[in-house]
């Protein structure tokens, strides 16, 4: 199963925050291929974050290819570098909102969520 994540967002900060946490997120979708998901009911999860309230989620598509989620974050925010432990943790939030939406069986759900909490630690913790 491969991630992705992409901003579709007027918010230039934002986009610059996520930029710098490019290798980080490159780590977490290397960990995901690497998970072995039974069964796999999408080959890639698309996590999309627009300019929407925070609790925004909308199931955009959900085939078997694709399963892209749109997501609402602080869009009004500027996201400094020193808010950057703010960006992981964003991320791991709405990720698992994701997982929790994407179909999987709970088994897996279980797995991937737990795959995020460590990576999240791992990045959050020098």
């Amino acid at each position: 199963m491969k991630l992705s994540v992409c901003s579709i967002t007027a918010n230039r900060t934002f986009v610059k925050a996520l930029r710098r946490q490019s290798q980080a997120i490159a780590d977490l979708q290397k960990r995901f291929e690497e998970m072995r998901v039974d069964p796999c009911p999408h080959e890639i999860l698309l996590l999309a974050f627009v300019d929407r309230d925070e609790s925004w989620l909308q199931i955009v598509s959900g085939d078997q290819e694709v399963f892209l989620v749109h997501v609402g974050y602080d869009f009004r925010s500027r996201y400094p570098v020193e808010d950057d432990v703010l960006v992981i943790q964003l991320l791991e939030e709405k990720i698992t909102q994701m997982i929790d939406v994407c179909g999987a069986s709970a088994e897996s759900r279980k797995r991937l969520r737990d795959l995020v909490e460590q990576w999240t630690t791992e990045m959050v913790v020098p």
